[in-house]
């Protein structure tokens, strides 16, 4: 059977993971994919851990980083990914992060019955690994998709989206918010991208306590960074993160009210139908 799509991970000093996540993606119903692991400088034992667990699948291309990086994100590592795609379609998901075993067969049905550029699913929030715990929250990213819904917020989370592989010719820049610069890079390059969001619970984010005040304290001057990478003058870059500050702020207060909370836990909801929820413009 021949790969629709290809599934891009990156992962670093992730032993711990590596075991749930490949798991996670030999769970899935629908088998016609290949997983690209890529090692991006990794100095635990986890690249030997990972060879031994996927030993016989064919399925998982193991490969090392050889892009050169100029920041310590995963955008060189998912670049050098990507340059081995061979698929039409290609999915993203980090080593921490977790998918329902209905992810791809869903997701796949619904992209190319529509005939779509990109989709996305709903996610659930969970913290630190606990897979017995409830999750934190559910989220469903927007119905539609324009340069004004990503002012204040980047509502793509890497792990729900499937992309056309001539979206991803763009490549990720090496910057911090990276994603949040491919997804501008893809609405300027492509005025009439065909966008679609699944309102299933497939994928399972995994929040880590030990990143999320730094993220906070960073995240001004990551998109101040984004918006010059983009190409803006200062004075443009400054005023469009005004902007993005205020948008930011309404934006959270708006996704607190639309989150949906469950008292189930992540190793139950994996061994049920996924959770739908309701699409927000």
């Amino acid at each position: 059977m021949q790969p629709v799509v290809s599934v891009i991970t990156p992962y670093r000093n992730a032993e711990k993971f590596l075991l749930r996540f490949v798991s996670s993606i030999q769970a899935q119903t629908r088998t016609d994919w290949v997983c690209i692991m890529v090692d991006d400088g990794s100095t635990d034992n986890g690249p030997n851990l990972l060879r031994n667990i996927v030993s016989g699948d064919s399925r998982f291309h193991l490969i090392n980083n050889t892009f050169s990086k100029s920041w310590p994100g995963p955008a060189a590592a998912r670049n050098c990914a990507l340059a081995m795609v061979s698929t039409d379609l290609v999915a993203f998901c980090d080593v921490d992060d977790v998918w329902h075993p209905e992810k791809l067969e869903r997701q796949l049905s619904f992209h190319i019955a529509n005939h779509l550029d990109l989709s996305v699913s709903a996610y659930g929030r969970f913290l630190d690994g606990d897979l017995s715990h409830p999750l934190r929250s559910i989220v469903c990213p927007p119905l539609k998709l324009s340069p004004g819904t990503l002012n204040g917020k980047n509502p793509i989370p890497m792990l729900t989206v499937v992309i056309s592989a001539e979206l991803a010719n763009l490549r990720f820049q090496q910057t911090p918010h990276e994603d949040f610069l491919f997804w501008l890079e893809i609405l300027r390059f492509y005025p009439t991208l065909r966008y679609g969001c699944l309102p299933s619970v497939l994928a399972f984010y995994c929040i880590h306590d030990s990143n999320l005040s730094s993220s906070k304290l960073l995240m001004t001057v990551w998109t101040y960074r984004v918006f010059r990478r983009f190409g803006k003058t200062r004075i443009s870059s400054l005023c469009s993160l005004v902007s993005w500050m205020i948008g930011h702020f309404i934006s959270q207060l708006k996704l607190i009210s639309k989150m949906h909370y469950i008292s189930t836990s992540l190793t139950d909801l994996l061994v049920q139908p996924p959770i739908n929820t309701r699409q927000s413009p």
